[in-house]
């Protein structure tokens, strides 16, 4: 694996999945690209020139760390990444296919006598993580060439912790969790786990028998002793990593109040006890996520509210309200996108029956009651009627789209044709030329409509 050779290719790649508009011209590029690899050859890096961004979403300031866009840093970071990907065989974790699989055993658990659910949480994950321990531990000794084991040594040398924002990061937390994943599996096998599961800082354990709290905290701090804090790798830089206790979440069959619940990746699970002993299960999604959902639609109204541009608001909030679904191309491959609330939440449309209660009126009435909050007319298109919104076939309706999975595929073979989606932008008065490709357009509309792209 040439470094110049990669340099380039990431160079290319980066401004590839740029915007049209903001991608380089094939000057810019070549200058770029010349630029980085003699600053490469010259050995001109400096991993400590990196800025820190604080970024503030759902009320809660996080810490972003960056390199300047196409620096010499910031394109090695992510040859660093790539090449640790192919070294270790890294699989980042799918969530969907975790909460699939975590709503099978939940469906199994009401016929267990006993059973135990343990929620658990790592606090500050990422900047807990010291890269220099990740390095001598997992990295240090594996097969690469003697340059590309310098240039990850001078990284994490520069850099102390796996902080969010750094391409590098994500391997080296997933290189190392890894090795927690495995170690706490095979102890838990002899415990009677029947699930387990981590994406990234939240991990839940399912038992078929009775484990006390304080067993099931032992057993993952036992782990972290292990995994994070090996006596015989000798550091610098130690890892902090420790057990969020207040996102401890323990549930045990035999001792089940009349009503509890835990949270999963944004999903809400609730046991209540019934008169005759039984657990009756219902499923939502958890207050924080409707309030940022929430927060969302009143964002759409109220721009509505000052550019009074009707089909904006229109295809605004059909889009929120849909299941958004295309496809871009990446290393010679062909992804497929899944966005939107319904996306995100899909395993909900098979339990529109046992909703809890708060979540089955959001998605009932979430964006009726953006306008009432903000003093703002219903709009033609959600006119009311005798019968509510909800159980009207209307398509603005989180409810009715979740229970029959609508989607807007913008996909042209399939889906909506590229003369339908001229039509949709030349609505909202965009500049669209019928020359223009598919791509191009579909990029500039879902940008306009606020989906992101």
């Amino acid at each position: 694996m040439s470094t110049l050779i990669e340099i380039k290719k990431i160079v290319e790649y980066k401004n590839s999945r740029l915007l049209d508009k903001e991608q380089k011209s094939k000057y810019e590029l070549d200058s770029i690209i010349k630029t980085v690899t003699e600053k490469y050859k010259k050995n001109e890096y400096d991993f400590k020139e990196f800025s820190v961004l604080n970024l503030s979403k759902d009320k809660k300031v996080r810490k972003v760390y960056t390199y300047k866009d196409f620096s010499l840093e910031n394109i090695l970071c992510i040859y660093m990444k790539r090449l640790l990907e192919k070294k270790f065989y890294v699989k980042y974790p799918n969530r969907n296919k975790f909460i699939h699989s975590l709503f099978d055993i939940m469906n199994s658990l009401k016929d267990m006598n006993d059973y135990t659910i343990y929620r658990f949480d790592f606090k500050k994950f990422f900047d807990t993580i010291s890269n220099e321990y990740v390095f001598e531990k997992y990295i240090k000794n594996i097969n690469l060439e003697r340059y590309q084991i310098d240039l990850i040594n001078k990284y994490v040398q520069d850099v102390k912790y796996c902080h969010a924002g750094f391409n590098v990061s994500n391997i080296f937390c997933e290189i190392i969790s890894r090795d927690f994943d495995e170690l706490l599996r095979a102890e838990l096998n002899s415990k009677g786990a029947i699930y387990y599961r981590r994406y990234v800082d939240d991990g839940i354990i399912v038992f078929n028998e009775y484990i006390e709290k304080e067993e099931c905290k032992r057993v993952i701090e036992n782990i972290i002793e292990k995994v994070f804090r090996d006596n015989k790798i000798i550091c610098k830089t130690k890892c902090k990593v420790t057990l969020n206790l207040k996102k401890e979440q323990y549930i045990s069959r035999r001792n089940i109040p009349e009503k509890t619940e835990f949270d999963f990746l944004g999903y809400l699970f609730c046991l209540e006890k019934t008169k005759e002993d039984k657990i009756k299960m219902s499923y939502g999604i958890t207050k924080k996520k409707i309030d940022k959902y929430n927060r969302r639609i009143e964002n759409i109204v109220l721009e509505y509210k000052k550019n009074k541009q009707m089909e904006l608001l229109r295809q605004k909030i059909k889009a929120f309200c849909f299941r958004i679904v295309y496809r871009v191309n990446k290393k010679n491959m062909i992804l497929w996108k899944d966005k939107g609330f319904i996306a995100n939440y899909s395993e909900l449309r098979y339990r529109t029956e046992n909703l809890t209660k708060e979540t089955e009126m959001f998605l009932k009435n979430a964006v009726k009651n953006a306008f009432g909050k903000n003093e703002v007319k219903l709009p033609y298109f959600l006119k009311e009627s005798k019968k509510p919104i909800c159980e009207e076939e209307n398509i603005y309706n989180l409810y009715n789209n979740l229970k029959r999975y609508k989607s807007l595929i913008f996909i042209d073979e399939i889906g909506i044709k590229k003369e339908t989606l001229i039509k949709l932008c030349r609505r909202l008065n965009m500049y669209i030329e019928d020359t223009d490709s598919y791509e191009h357009i579909l990029q500039e509309y879902l940008l306009t409509i606020k989906v992101g792209h």
